[in-house]
């Protein structure tokens, strides 16, 4: 599962290391780094402060591609009785997508985007049950977002960034050589970010 996680990662950061020569090259184009902090709320877990950061190329000043990596943490808490056993629950967000401009050059500049995500999962095993659970297993799993946010100009090259989006996804539980059941992790995150351009 850690290796497909990174051939995802390098597969996001050599596209966009490709595609940067040519936009920054290009009048009208920019590249924008933005760390940020989000609180998401699964349908089947509770809600959870995360972190992250995004990649965002410019193709013209109103349609651009993005990619990030997010993580949350869910020490304590669990997603449902079939996840009773993983007190420490970690969810690493590998996702691209596109986003689109209503407006930009404004101090103001509302956007929409979609893309696809692919969440790798870690669970540390702490269950009371050892005999049952001993080699339960989470599968890593994909999914998609969609998310309505604006971008709020600071400055030519510092904005403040917020933005609400959905995830839509489920993870698979496996006990040994059978599957048990998914666990629905369907639900909106805030993300709220600082964007650096260059």
């Amino acid at each position: 599962m850690r290796l497909r996680t990174i051939l995802v990662l390098v597969l996001v950061v050599g596209l966009v290391a490709l595609m940067a020569p040519d936009a920054s090259a290009q009048q009208g184009r920019r590249i924008s780094v933005e760390p940020r902090l989000s609180y998401w709320f699964p349908n089947d877990a509770d809600h959870v402060f995360g972190f992250g950061v995004a990649g965002e190329l410019m193709f013209s000043e109103w349609f651009g591609l993005v990619a990030a990596v997010d993580f949350w943490n869910f020490e304590g808490d669990t997603f449902s009785e079939t996840l009773s056993a993983f007190p420490d629950f970690d969810i690493r967000d590998i996702s691209v997508g596109a986003v689109f401009y209503f407006m930009y050059e404004g101090t103001l500049n509302p956007y929409v985007t979609f893309g696809l995500d692919y969440f790798s999962i870690d669970g540390d095993f702490g269950g009371a049950d050892a005999g049952a659970f001993a080699t339960a297993g989470v599968d890593d799993t994909l999914g998609w977002h969609a998310g309505l946010g604006v971008d709020i100009a600071l400055s030519g090259n510092f904005s403040v960034v917020v933005e609400v989006r959905y995830f839509d996804a489920s993870i698979g539980v496996d006990l040994s050589d059978y599957e048990i059941g998914d666990v629905d992790v369907n639900g909106f995150a805030v993300l709220a970010g600082v964007e650096i351009g260059f």
